[in-house]
């Protein structure tokens, strides 16, 4: 996607911005999410280098009340993400 920065560009302009599913996890009712990320600027070209970008981890979830009926909302659950 392009997201509107000035990394490594004289001024603020479009830039690509991405990032790789590294792990994943099955949590509440068989739902599958990302647990890893890792991504920054210029994700997808010559000049995105994956050293220096960021990591993004999800050590827990719980979904939101619009997305379980009623009366079945479950507090965060703890992932395994070794």
């Amino acid at each position: 996607m392009l997201r509107h920065g000035d990394v490594g560009v004289p001024g603020w302009q479009p830039i690509p911005y991405g990032a790789r599913v590294e792990a994943e996890a099955s949590v509440g009712g068989g739902y599958t999410i990302p647990t890893r990320m890792r991504g920054g600027w210029w994700y997808g070209t010559e000049r995105y280098t994956p050293d220096d970008a960021s990591v993004f981890r999800v050590r827990g979830a719980r979904f939101m009340q619009d997305a379980i009926p009623r009366g079945r909302i479950r507090d965060p659950q703890p992932l395994d993400v070794r």
